[in-house]
């Protein structure tokens, strides 16, 4: 598993390292539990906003064959999130390293910039690609809700700086788990923004 978790944030991590210049690592305020669970929250909205009302026909378009629809966008949110989590797991599962902080570069806000830049694209492994698992919508939406509950309950054990005091090693070096763990929503973003490009092709059914 930790291996496929590297494979899909190398992806977005380098492709972000080659356009954007990194800064010292800071905590800006606002940046809390509290900000994770409206981001959380957010996103889900974000899901439900773009896939409210939509035919099967509208759900199952495909650009082109090599493309995902609208549906595989889904699916894929909710079979990454519990890889995605349980990588977090793991590394809050191991002794606390407040003493690598000085070792950080990306900023919170960094974390979320790169993960939904579209400009960049990442392929996803195999093992979090889409196989035709959901054939309706709101089947794959009560899948995330229950992924996402056992998330922010487990978040409940931990403190802020028992977040920020376990430092994980990342594609650009050091991160720590309060990072990772905006990632978790943030990739949700990221293909929620691929259903509006979906949205957007000129074949699109009306």
């Amino acid at each position: 598993m930790k291996t496929i978790v590297l494979i899909l944030t190398t992806a977005f991590f380098f492709s972000y390292a080659s356009a954007q210049k990194i800064e010292q690592a800071s905590n800006p305020q606002g940046y809390d539990k509290e900000f994770i669970k409206n981001y959380f929250d957010e996103t889900y909205q974000g899901i439900l906003d773009a896939t409210k009302g939509l035919t099967d026909e509208q759900l199952n378009f495909k650009a082109s064959p090599e493309k995902w629809s609208i549906l595989e966008c889904l699916e894929h949110i909710v079979i990454t999130e519990p890889m995605l989590f349980g990588f977090e797991k793991e590394a809050l599962s191991k002794p606390a390293t407040p003493e690598r902080r000085s070792e950080l570069k990306l900023k919170d806000s960094d974390i979320k910039s790169v993960v939904i830049d579209r400009s960049h694209k990442a392929k996803a492994p195999a093992e979090m690609s889409p196989s035709g698992k959901y054939k309706d919508v709101q089947s794959a939406l009560n899948d995330l809700q229950e992924h996402r509950k056992l998330i922010l309950s487990y978040l409940e054990d931990y403190s802020m700086d028992d977040l920020r005091n376990h430092i994980l090693e990342g594609p650009l070096g050091a991160i720590d788990a309060y990072q990772f763990m905006l990632f978790i929503p943030g990739h949700a973003a990221r293909h929620t923004l691929q259903m509006q490009e979906v949205k957007l092709d000129p074949n699109f059914p009306g």
